[in-house]
């Protein structure tokens, strides 16, 4: 089996991984900084609804994530050969 058949695999944990740390946020205030690791918390649909406002540490973090992985991609398939 080659590495790329783990990639969906990898994508659900990591989807899963973020879904539970978000609830786990939620559920207790002491762990309120887990909601810096789910991005099912970077913006709510009621302030966004009510208030028509996004957070702006939430906005610059998604920002940098979104670079960071473009960057990372970037590089990891530049030197790699894809096995379609």
């Amino acid at each position: 089996m080659k590495r790329y058949k783990r990639a969906s695999a990898v994508a659900i944990a990591v989807l899963l991984g973020t879904y539970f740390l978000s609830v786990i946020s939620a559920l207790n205030e002491n762990l309120e900084f887990l909601k810096y690791l789910s991005p099912f918390k970077y913006f709510d649909p009621g302030v966004l609804l009510r208030e028509s406002r996004l957070e702006l540490t939430f906005v610059l973090l998604s920002l940098a994530i979104i670079l960071v992985s473009m960057g990372g991609a970037y590089l990891t398939y530049a030197r790699r050969d894809l096995y379609i």
